[in-house]
């Protein structure tokens, strides 16, 4: 084989030509030609014999010029992977598990199946670039080519190569079929296709013949008719009719080498990809394939290589303890396919730091560590972090008795990072040490800095995580091991159904999908603790009476005795971390949640819920089409990616929805760019864009801007308020008593006008929202304020509520009708909420 060289304009690597004239001879000794005229009689007759006249005619000679180590990307491995090791990612239609399944059933050995699929479903979800992406017989199966090769363009390496084992159809049961042209490929790429046509699973159903490449090579094509043709008319038509829009596994295209150079170099120079021919290879005798390699065009290679690349990155997983291998052999597939995932480099070391080397940064797992997300975005982590030595997760877990006993992010590139390792070391060495007193030597001009970030540590980190509190114990190791099993899977985009069991039914009841996606449940990270701002909310606190509320729930008592005795710096951290406070109960999780999130089956459910919210958002703004059990495909919308879904809702409603800046620690799924959503800020988006809705058709003369002012009773944490100002909707007042409403003005910002309820009649409101509590107030309170709001002139009222027939709740519909001066606009079933009931009442 050629030797590889780069050239002139840095593009790919060299490869051996079409025609090797010393390679034919040698490969077909019986020829009576000279090497001059070996080329003439390959293209007399050699050709047309299948004689072989380049070492990548052959498959194996192709998987072996990119099994050196490079990073690859194989399509469709099915249960024969081309290539294995930690450098080769895998994606394919089907997660592992289908995979093995879907070999049993047609009589293959399942063992062959990776272990892991790195990629479930499309090229799209791939967001890194290999040196190397290898398929064979997958680009047949596409049903928009066009698209497909642009996807390939975007994951390649400046240098990186495209290699290909596609059929030949003259040998293989395309053999009747008529070759594919360029109009054919343009007409699939115009409409967009996704799944494939009528006409394509008729082709494969009714009209292929046998598949014996050793036959076709003798001439033995088999019937051009088959004899049961009528019969598998049928049948290809009842499999199109029934798929309802899904994807049916059947070939699109039909190539000879010829053909396929062909409509490549049409497709470059009508500027649809940026892909050109680095070789096309003749197919060989006996074989029903050719190879194919692609390679960047000079332009993409440019754009590529000027592509802004990330830090570098290593992945170091601690050997630890003898008892600690079955926690490392647990958590060693997770992190391997999260390197594979992103092209970070994986190693594997003892119980010490001292071969730590290079430039990066690296990321030191302990035995019973893992991956919580495997999409979560480490290089967009720790840009911006070129300062700091290393990111730790607190003193408080700052493990000085072995490396990787805690995780770091240790910044190799930073000057003191082999201080710190040495440090760090010799504080092993001589025994237990004080880590306090080991940070106070580092920070003398290392700038050592230790975060209290959630991303690092604990059972619900969006990167490094544990388990278990007991890791080493065998309930630990059960955990970590059902844990491990959950990142994999909800990277496979495997399908966690609900199990109908006692408390399951009304589980089931909340999905509006059957089927949906589980993705990690994620703790959001904490932002610094603003001590000026909890003073600022306190001084409102006072003002607006708080220190002399009478009664307050149980869950807002700690908050209230730190605003009581002005600790601003203890309320500051609170409020920091308002996903796991007491305060937060109901509204935002709170620490309940938290406390229940610890059984990994709730957690799922938890992910599960507030995914399944977010495809119910994006049907209702209208970036998802609703799925019709009647026709059409179904269960599609429950496996789109989140992060996709929910910038596809900020593009629709034209605003930055990401949540507010000044909380973290509650659970909820990543959304893209280190966001992390919570279900009840997705109701608030839902909320606070039906109120814009409704706004539209009103006008407010007194308005200078015309702007119709909305007001809020039982505000909840101030969610809705926060995304309404998002949206462009500023005129927002709350009305609550004053230890909620510092919670809410902390959340949807300070600007936000608050007033107590019992003002509500002097409040010049226009529209008054109310979600979860009319029904489940007092009597008289609820009432009380239906008749404040029509005293202040308000023209809408807006109820989402429930309306169970439960001890204490009254429905909204009954309360309104007993105040009296409204009536009933509309009513009907809430997007994202089962249960609940939205309505709107004009005044009458």
């Amino acid at each position: 084989m050629a030797e590889p060289i780069v050239s002139e304009d840095g593009g790919a690597s060299a490869l051996p030509p079409r025609f090797d004239p010393a390679f034919y001879l040698a490969t077909n000794p019986g020829l009576d030609v000279t090497p001059s005229e070996a080329e003439a009689h390959y293209d007399r007759e050699g050709r047309a014999r299948g004689l072989v006249a380049s070492p990548l005619a052959l498959r194996e000679n192709l998987v072996a010029m990119i099994a050196d180590g490079r990073s690859v990307l194989e399509i469709g491995p099915f249960c024969n992977p081309l290539l294995k090791g930690p450098s080769v990612a895998y994606l394919d239609v089907l997660d592992a598990g289908q995979l093995r399944a879907r070999a049993q059933a047609i009589g293959l050995d399942p063992a062959g199946c990776p272990d892991h699929v790195d990629y479930v479903g499309g090229l799209e979800q791939v967001r890194r670039r290999f040196d190397a992406v290898i398929s064979s017989h997958a680009i047949e199966h596409q049903p928009d080519i066009v698209h497909h090769l642009q996807q390939i363009e975007r994951i390649l390496e400046p240098d990186g190569l495209f290699c290909l084992i596609i059929p030949d159809k003259r040998y293989c049961l395309d053999h009747f079929l008529a070759e594919s042209t360029i109009a054919q490929v343009l007409q699939a790429h115009r409409e967009q296709r996704r799944t494939h046509s009528l006409a394509s699973i008729v082709e494969h159903v009714a009209l292929t013949t046998h598949n014996d490449s050793h036959r076709h090579w003798q001439g033995d094509h088999g019937d051009a008719v088959p004899t049961d043709r009528a019969a598998r008319l049928r049948k290809a038509m009842h499999d199109h009719d029934f798929a309802l829009g899904r994807y049916v596994d059947v070939h699109a295209w039909y190539f000879t080498p010829d053909r396929f150079a062909e409509i490549v170099e049409a497709l470059e120079a009508l500027g649809l990809i940026g892909l050109e021919l680095a070789g096309v290879y003749d197919t060989a005798h006996g074989r029903n394939e050719f190879c194919a390699v692609l390679r960047l065009s000079a332009e993409a290679r440019r754009i590529a290589a000027a592509a802004v690349r990330g830090p570098e990155i290593t992945l170091v997983q601690f050997a630890g303890k003898a008892e600690d291998a079955a926690a490392r052999l647990a958590t060693a597939p997770n992190i391997q396919a999260y390197a594979r995932r992103h092209g970070y480099r994986y190693a594997l070391a003892q119980a010490d730091a001292g071969s730590l080397s290079g430039a990066g940064w690296a990321v030191l797992f302990g035995p019973h560590h893992f991956v919580g997300d495997l999409d979560f975005d480490l290089a967009h982590y720790v840009r911006g972090r070129d300062g700091r030595l290393a990111v730790l997760p607190s003193e408080g877990d700052l493990a000085l008795g072995a490396w990787g006993m805690a995780p770091w992010l240790l910044n190799l590139g930073h000057a003191g990072a082999r201080r710190l390792v040495q440090t760090v070391e010799a504080a092993h060495d001589s025994g237990p040490a004080d880590p306090s007193a080991v940070l106070v030597r580092l920070s003398e001009g290392d700038a050592l800095s230790v975060d209290r970030d959630p991303q690092l540590g604990g059972r619900h980190a969006a990167f490094l995580r544990v388990a278990s509190a007991e890791p080493t114990s065998s309930a630990g190791l059960e955990a970590l091991a059902i844990a491990v099993k959950a990142s994999l899977a909800s990277a496979d985009e495997t399908i966690m159904p609900v199990r109908s069991t006692a408390g399951g039914d009304r589980w089931s009841a909340r999905y509006a999908h059957p089927h949906g996606l589980a993705p990690p449940l994620i703790e959001a990270p904490i932002p610094v603790p603003d001590v000026s701002a909890a003073a600022r909310l306190r001084t409102m606190w006072e003002a607006a009476g708080g220190a002399g509320e009478a009664e307050l729930p149980d869950r807002l008592r700690p908050v209230a005795a730190m605003l009581a005795t002005a600790e601003d710096e203890r309320l500051a951290e609170d409020l920091a971390a308002l996903g796991r406070s007491s305060a937060a109960q109901g509204l935002l999780g709170g620490d309940r949640q938290h406390a229940r999130a610890a059984d990994p089956a709730f957690a799922a459910k938890l992910s599960r819920w507030t995914y399944d919210k977010l495809v119910s958002l994006a049907e209702a703004v209208g970036c998802l089409r609703l799925e019709n059990p009647e026709g059409g495909p179904w269960g599609d919308n429950g496996r789109r990616d989140p992060a996709e879904l929910f910038a596809a809702i900020e593009s629709a409603l034209g605003a930055d929805l990401s949540p507010p800046s000044s909380i973290g620690a509650y659970l909820g799924i990543g959304v893209g760019r280190g966001r992390v959503i919570h279900m009840r800020m997705l109701d608030a988006i839902h909320a606070a864009w039906r109120m814009g809705q409704l706004a539209t058709q009103m006008e407010d003369p007194g308005a200078p801007d015309g702007a119709v002012h909305v007001g809020e009773v039982g505000a909840g944490i101030g969610l809705a308020a926060y995304y309404a100002r998002r949206l462009g909707q500023p005129r927002w007042t709350l009305f609550d008593d004053a230890t909620p409403a510092l919670l809410q003005r902390h959340v949807a910002g300070e600007a936000v006008a608050a007033m107590p309820v019992s003002q509500l009649a002097q409040a010049k409101i226009d529209l008054l929202l109310n979600c979860d509590s009319l029904p489940e107030l007092p009597r008289e309170s609820s009432l009380a304020i239906l008749r404040s709001a029509y005293a202040a002139g308000v023209g809408l009222i807006v109820s989402i509520n429930q309306e169970a027939p439960l001890p204490g709740v009254v429905p909204v519909s009954t309360l309104v009708a007993q105040a009296g001066g409204y009536a009933l606009a509309s009513r009907h079933r809430h997007w994202l909420r089962s249960g609940h009931v939205e309505e709107v009442f004009r005044r009458s």
